[in-house]
């Protein structure tokens, strides 16, 4: 995984110990899956393909359905941009937004 910040993908822990803004990601057929975790158990993530052909919305989800049975890791920022509430924020600002496009 590349990132302008160095980072680096550790296996995660439990849910409840997880911090507000981790970056969270599992490794799926193909491809890697990204979210941010906002606290309580959820996880705010891109629907994608999860859902429908046409891509489905930015959504929150627990994060057993953001894992879908598929291993759960948390990428350790170096120099993140933000700090983990400002990200989990940032995340919950794009609720419903539907941009998601396959290749780009």
């Amino acid at each position: 995984m590349t990132h302008p910040t160095a980072a680096q993908a550790d296996d995660a822990m439990p849910d409840r110990d997880l911090p507000v803004g981790a970056h969270l990601v599992t490794r799926r057929h193909g491809y890697v899956h990204h979210g941010i975790y906002v606290g309580d158990g959820n996880v705010i993530h891109y629907a994608g393909l999860a859902h429908r052909l046409s891509g489905g919305p930015v959504e929150i989800v627990s994060v057993d359905g953001f894992c879908a049975g598929f291993e759960l890791a948390i990428v350790r920022h170096t120099r993140p941009l933000y700090d983990g509430t400002e990200a989990a924020r940032r995340a919950a600002s794009r609720l419903g937004e539907c941009r998601y496009r396959l290749l780009t």
